[in-house]
């Protein structure tokens, strides 16, 4: 039977059945068959005249059956997603949840759930993807709860609240392990489904793509279809937690049905995130074993930290897993921020913060992995801590000196230079960050061992007697003036702790310190008169006048100077980290090393060998890697380690584009 089309009014928002577009217009919007009731545009009723008539009772209603006449009632279909759905009439524009377009008309514009708020058109109750909490709460087999942080105000900019589905207006807080954004005040009505960071079943090799409703990024694109999916218009479309694909709402059940959608793959960070099924973690319905649990003792602290089980028997032979250190007391806050960004973009369970246990727990958990690399965030101080923690546990370790990396969140940062990281963190995006490490070159690093050997007869009972020590050195080590200024600002530090919370402000106090030293009376003796140096077995005379001296195994000192130089002299090789030599340099007061730090002059060359021994007459400051203390009459013996460390050095050609 034909339908028999008549030209009509439509004084409420009616749909076309063919293209199920709104009919626009004030009067004679388009056509309806006087039989059925059909709808149809001008435009499309060549084709509507192609659809089957038949007869319908009830009268007129706003959205017909569409083309293909398989939907009978959208209501009755959108039961199984567990909404439950009332018409509204929306005062404000009001965008739809499911397509993220517009709720045309005056009055009854759209459907809202009495629920979860969720908003649609007419036509979309029928293919909505989004289940309402109450039903995804019984969906939940393994609850995770969520981490809450407060996240910069303007990280709330253009958000959604992933639980009451209003805008974020105000205060917020949002998961820094899968970003799911709430209201304060819906926390508590969150579900507790985060990502799922370890796994139970110790032989399943795939993962399940873990969705996340709203709040995509700006540049996001479909995977399915390719066009631009962001929207800030409300809470729309869905992005993996683990490999950040992102879709329309609309093509999700098409995305789910095709080719495309296979197990997650991780996408740019396979070769370095650690996959949750690799993982697993004690049971806590039962007593821990021995070897599931890691005691950190300090004088100070005790730590029991439970630690994951890696299995590396699951791990391809092409992942290489990075093992991240970040001390979230450097940087003011950009521990902190750091800690959640990586825990953010990997799994949490290969992220730690080094003020909380150390480097012990993160070393353990990864003591069966053979192949992995770690990153250290933090000064130099810190890179030492981590590597000295590589030294304690080489025995237990599968991969006892795995490549290291560093993140510079420190105020000297003079290793990270060295390497080309930089001299600080500037804010470089956590994928830019993983993408360098990716493309570092692997460098051998000399390492040195400093034993301090007391003459209990040249110290005076005036002075007391100091505890013998050793002590491993990466960068430098210093006696006389530079540890000096070192060792005021370590004090200032102590007395003040909470005015040194940024990088800007520690370099102020080292220049202050450095120009007291300048215009005050010097009353410390000449190095000549009190200090023999001999290099390889050979005594080497220091020249006159000297009021510092200091080993570098690195080029980079003092927040970034070059005392060396790189210019050709006699007798004198350039400075290397992998050469196993120290250069023997000497400062002959505080001019000079005003000049040093301007780049105007070159500290004094003196030496370079491999096995140095030092001893000294007098009480002198001395500092290791910028850690200072006042050192009694001593020898001093630096020879070099036969384990030589793996620094991963910045590529300078490195640059990938970030799609997270």
């Amino acid at each position: 039977m034909s339908h028999d089309f008549r030209l009509k009014s439509f004084y409420k928002p009616a749909y076309c059945n063919y293209c199920t577009d709104l009919l626009w217009g004030i009067m004679n919007q388009g056509y309806q068959c006087t039989v059925c009731n059909a709808i149809s545009h001008d435009r499309c009723l060549m084709e509507s005249r192609k659809m089957s008539c038949t007869v319908k009772s009830g009268g007129y209603r706003p959205l017909n059956f569409i083309s293909n006449n398989k939907i009978k009632d959208p209501l009755t279909a959108a039961v199984k997603t567990g909404h439950e759905f009332k018409v509204k009439s929306y005062y404000k524009p009001t965008y739809c949840h499911q397509c993220s377009e517009l709720l045309w008309g005056l009055m009854n514009q759209g459907y809202q759930c009495t629920v979860c708020n969720f908003v649609c058109h007419e036509r979309c109750l029928s293919s909505l993807t989004v289940d309402c909490t109450h039903l995804l709460s019984e969906q939940i087999t393994n609850p995770i709860g969520h981490t809450w942080i407060s996240p910069k105000s303007s990280a709330n900019k253009r958000k959604w609240c992933n639980v009451c589905r209003k805008k974020i207006t105000g205060s917020a807080m949002y998961c820094k392990v899968c970003r799911r954004y709430a209201h304060k005040y819906c926390i508590g009505h969150e579900l507790n489904n985060c990502k799922e960071c370890s796994s139970t079943c110790t032989t399943k090799t795939d993962f399940d793509h873990h969705w996340i409703e709203g709040n995509l990024t700006s540049h996001a694109k479909c995977e399915m279809c390719t066009k631009p999916c962001f929207t800030d218009l409300c809470l729309t479309g869905f992005r993996c937690g683990w490999c950040g694909i992102t879709l329309h709402s609309s093509c999700f059940n098409a995305f789910i049905k095709s080719d495309k959608c296979k197990s997650c793959d991780f996408r740019d960070l396979s070769h370095m995130i650690l996959p949750p099924y690799c993982v697993s973690m004690p049971i806590s319905q039962r007593t821990l074993q021995q070897d599931e649990t890691l005691e950190a003792i300090s004088s100070t602290s005790f730590h029991i930290t439970v630690v994951p089980t890696i299995n590396e028997e699951m791990l391809g032979d092409a992942q290489e897993p990075v093992l991240v250190f970040i001390n979230g007391r450097s940087g003011g806050n950009q521990g902190i921020e750091l800690i959640n960004g990586f825990s953010r973009h990997l799994n949490p369970l290969q992220v730690y913060d080094l003020s909380a246990g150390g480097p012990l727990p993160g070393l353990y958990s990864f003591r069966n992995v053979s192949k992995y690399r770690v990153l250290v965030g933090g000064g130099d101080g810190t890179v030492g801590w981590v590597l000295s923690g590589l030294d304690f546990m080489k025995d237990h370790l599968k991969c006892p000196v795995p490549p290291c990396a560093v993140l510079p969140l420190g105020t000297g940062n003079d290793l990270a230079r060295a390497l080309k990281w930089g001299g600080g963190y500037t804010g470089e995006k956590v994928m830019q960050l993983l993408y360098a490490i990716e493309d570092a070159d692997r460098q051998p690093f000399d390492r040195w061992n400093v034993k301090f050997k007391e003459d209990f007869q040249l110290i005076s009972e005036a002075e007391g007697a100091v505890e013998c020590k050793t002590v491993t050195m990466n960068n430098y080590l210093g006696i006389g003036l530079d540890a000096e200024i070192a060792l005021d600002f370590h004090q200032a530090r102590e007395d003040h702790p909470e005015k040194f919370n940024s990088r800007l402000h520690n370099k102020g106090v080292y220049l202050q310190l450095g120009v007291q030293k300048t215009f005050s009376r010097d009353t410390s003796a000449e190095l000549h008169q009190v200090m023999a140096l001999k290099v390889d077995d050979k005594f080497v005379s220091l020249p006159t006048g000297l009021k510092g001296i200091v080993l570098l195994n690195i080029e980079s000192w003092g927040a970034g100077s070059e005392p060396w130089g790189s210019h050709i002299e006699e007798g004198f090789e350039k400075n290397t980290y992998s050469d196993g030599m120290l250069e023997v340099m000497g400062l002959s007061g505080p001019m000079h090393l005003g000049r040093i730090k301007s780049s105007l002059q070159n500290g004094i060359r003196i030496a370079q060998g491999t096995n140095i021994s030092i001893s000294f007459s007098s009480t002198l400051p001395v500092q290791v890697d910028g850690e200072a203390w006042q050192q009694t009459p001593c020898e001093i013996e630096v020879n070099l380690l036969e384990q030589r460390a793996i620094m991963l050095r910045k590529s300078p050609n490195q640059q990938r584009p970030s799609s997270r």
